[in-house]
């Protein structure tokens, strides 16, 4: 019983879980569990047993110097140097400089008889490694059980090799160019900022496909590729009413954005490697050289034949719809990723009562509504739950994944919406009595006919199991709270 493993025991609707130690392992029947529980190894079969323990190490060193001279010229400079266990024997360590000036044009001599009250123009660069998705011994070779073979009266177990080694494993990089522009006038009334960056990605970490032979197993955890971002930002905010009884404000930004994947060739241990028109995300979706990422290259619905069957456009007429990665009947159709998102954030003050909302969103990208794909086969009846609008369509099979389950991605959301108001007392027990009305996602405006567009694209799961793609998602709760708070 004294064993170093968490133990997962279900028999019957029963369940039993320890938790002995920093390992962690699986006991996969009733018959292991009792020989645990009573201490007799000799019924645990090869297999019934396993544990792992995972350990990773980050040394990080961070340098960092300010300047100022007269005020207005501003300077500051930093170097990291970080070290992590998760890469390759060969590139372990990552140096990260960044250096930004900004200059505050509005405290010149020549702007001593200006209206402006804040003009500062601001460029930076920067580099930044990341090594998100990576488990600690992705650089390694690693072998497993690969099933069981006899010899003679024993059961002898087979074992493979089960990731490929990757001494060259690094981090990725990203180097970033920025150009800002801070202003107010009007005694602050207006302001704003305006930002234009430039970034490249490069040495992107991803599972490759790779050919066996060379390697032992079919892919490979390495760095291959670069990509793009453009953006330009603006973000402006006007006190339309300013006095000592009340305060309007009306606040907003607006970013647009572009993406490109570069690159996608490389070597992987001296092996030549092409990675375009790899998946990346749900179905149809790909990096793909030249387009940004998770572009969808998809087959275009047609409408359905005499048997409710789903046809596609045969593009290159020759009568053969070819599901293929590189198909010619494939078109290009948009991407997952938005290439624009705003915010609109206006105030109100007015004595003792203050308002505030923010209402937000984005466009410009397609979603791959899976879920709505998987319940609008008439073939399902008797087998799950079927849409209202499948009926509609009357589509009884199909053998694609087309552009009729490709939709328009874009929202705007009232993301929440604060109301309140402040009793004040000159009582020396009670200063203020405050009542608030808080209300949170209370409207949603969109075309999307799934449960919501805004699905989370690089949370939970590799980035490239969900990007662009609506499996189905838990909803996102609307809520509305009244609050009392006494000082």
């Amino acid at each position: 019983h004294n064993i170093n493993v968490l133990g997962l025991y279900e028999w019957q609707n029963q369940s039993y879980q320890g938790n002995y130690g920093q390992a962690r392992g699986f006991i996969n029947d009733k018959t292991t569990y009792n020989a645990l529980q009573f201490g007799d190894m000799s019924k645990v079969r090869p297999g019934d047993l396993f544990s792992y323990k995972n350990d990773r190490t980050l040394v990080s060193f961070l340098g960092r110097l300010n300047y100022s001279l007269l005020d207005r010229y501003l300077v500051t400079a930093s170097i990291r140097r970080d070290g992590s266990s998760v890469f390759g024997a060969n590139y372990k360590w990552g140096d990260f400089p960044s250096a930004s000036v900004a200059w505050q044009i509005n405290k010149e001599s020549f702007m001593e008889n200006s209206n402006i009250d804040e003009l500062k123009l601001r460029v930076g660069y920067g580099v930044t490694g990341n090594q998100q998705g990576l488990l600690p011994q992705n650089s390694i070779s690693l072998v497993d059980r690969s099933g069981t073979v006899n010899s003679g009266m024993d059961l002898i177990t087979n074992y493979n090799v089960v990731q490929n080694s990757n001494a060259d494993l690094r981090w990725e990089t990203k180097k970033q160019t920025n150009l800002g522009l801070d202003f107010a006038f009007l005694n602050n009334r207006l302001r704003g900022t305006v930002d234009v960056y430039t970034s490249k990605t490069e040495n992107l970490l991803f599972n490759y496909v790779v050919p066996q032979p060379p390697f032992p197993h079919k892919s490979v955890m390495a760095n291959v590729g670069s990509i793009s971002n453009k953006s330009i930002e603006v973000a402006l905010a006007y006190d339309v009413i300013k006095n000592a009884n009340s305060t309007l404000t009306i606040a907003g930004n607006v970013s647009f954005m572009k993406n490109e994947v570069l690159n996608l060739d490389g070597s992987i241990n001296g092996v030549p490697l092409n990675a375009d028109y790899i998946g990346w995300g749900t179905n149809n979706s790909y990096l793909v050289k030249g387009k940004p990422i998770g572009a969808f290259y998809i087959l275009e619905h047609t409408g359905k034949n005499e048997n409710n069957v789903e046809t596609v456009l045969d593009r290159d007429g020759n009568g053969i719809i070819d599901q293929g990665t590189r198909s010619p009947d494939r078109y290009y159709a948009g991407s997952a990723l938005p290439t624009y998102t705003f915010a609109f954030n206006p105030s109100y003050r007015y004595k003792n009562f203050d308002a505030s909302l923010l209402l937000r969103g984005s466009g410009g990208n397609k979603i791959y509504n899976g879920l709505r794909s998987n319940l609008s086969r008439m073939e399902n009846i008797g087998k799950s739950n079927l849409l209202a609008s499948a009926v509609d369509e009357g589509i009884y099979t199909s053998p694609y994944g087309s552009d009729l389950w490709l939709e328009d991605g874009s929202f705007i959301r009232l993301e929440n919406l604060n109301a309140g108001y402040t009793f004040r007392f000159t009582d020396k027990y009670i200063d203020t009595i405050r009542l608030s009305l808080t209300g949170n996602n209370l409207f949603l405006i969109t075309d999307y006919t799934g449960i919501d567009p805004e699905l989370n694209v690089s949370g939970s799961g590799r980035p490239e199991d969900n990007f662009g793609g609506d499996r189905g998602i838990y909803p996102r709760t609307r809520s509305v709270a009244f609050g009392l708070t006494v000082k």
